[in-house]
């Protein structure tokens, strides 16, 4: 089956058991809720897909590039993921039993609520990663050994207030104008960062769940945007980094 049968914009919930898609171009396609059972997807390119939710149980991904994927609660469950690359990725809640994680990169990635049983990760870079008490390992493993971090959850409802007050000083200390202009030009390019708004009371308002948590990539991303905020406001109050530090929140582990 070649993935040219299909239309890139529609392919929530289809049906691409055993498709050969053998180095296939997936960048930024939507394949939530997919099935993909025992597909090959070797040295395809995933990079900022939406898998999440999908049935990935034995596909081979060996040597595929899955930078920033979002693989939440999806099943790759003796999935072949051998040298793959999914760095900065979201696993979160994703079931990898008995997958093939041999010489593979999950730089930064989000394990929380993982199960990862029944697997050798004695040669998977795991450095950065985030796990909870959820996570489930193999019995013999060491998430400290591996450089990972225990983290607690954070939610959009614990970040706005830092982000609120973050461009509030902005504006006390630059002017409304400016600050809001430094405050857009700041914000990360990607979809869910479109969903903050300002209201009247220059207050950061967010237009979905306040009670979800937030993704590791999501926090690393809110971490960015404080961080060139406070560079542009530097270059015109040079003390200006100094007068606070409103993201902390997102570097607190448990």
């Amino acid at each position: 089956m070649s993935i040219n049968t299909f239309d890139s914009t529609n392919l929530k919930k289809k049906n691409l058991c055993n498709a050969n898609l053998l180095g296939a171009d997936l960048r930024n396609w939507d394949l939530e809720g997919a099935y993909l059972t025992n597909a090959s997807l070797k040295k395809a390119i995933l990079n900022e897909a939406n898998v999440s939710q999908s049935h990935l149980n034995k596909v081979n991904f060996e040597q595929a590039k899955l930078r920033a994927v979002n693989l939440q609660n999806s099943y790759l469950n003796q999935a072949n993921l051998e040298k793959a690359i999914l760095d900065k990725s979201n696993l979160r809640g994703a079931y990898l039993t008995g997958a093939n994680l041999c010489g593979a990169s999950l730089i930064n990635v989000d394990l929380r609520d993982a199960c990862l049983v029944g697997i050798n990760l004695t040669k998977t870079n795991l450095k950065g990663s985030i796990y909870n008490e959820y996570t489930k390992f193999p019995s013999d493993f060491n998430p400290l050994d591996s450089e990972m971090i225990k983290a607690n959850d954070i939610t959009v409802k614990q970040l706005l207030p830092y982000l609120t007050h973050l461009y509030q000083l902005g504006c006390q200390y630059l002017g409304s104008t400016l600050a809001t202009k430094y405050w857009e030009i700041s914000c990360p390019n990607d979809r869910w960062f479109s969903l903050f708004s300002l209201d009247k009371n220059r207050n950061i308002i967010f237009l979905e769940d306040l009670d979800k948590p937030i993704t590791l990539l999501q926090q690393q991303y809110s971490q960015e945007w404080a961080n060139n905020f406070i560079k542009s406001c530097s270059a015109i109050v040079k003390d200006f980094p100094t007068l606070v530090d409103p993201m902390s929140i997102l570097s607190k582990k448990s």
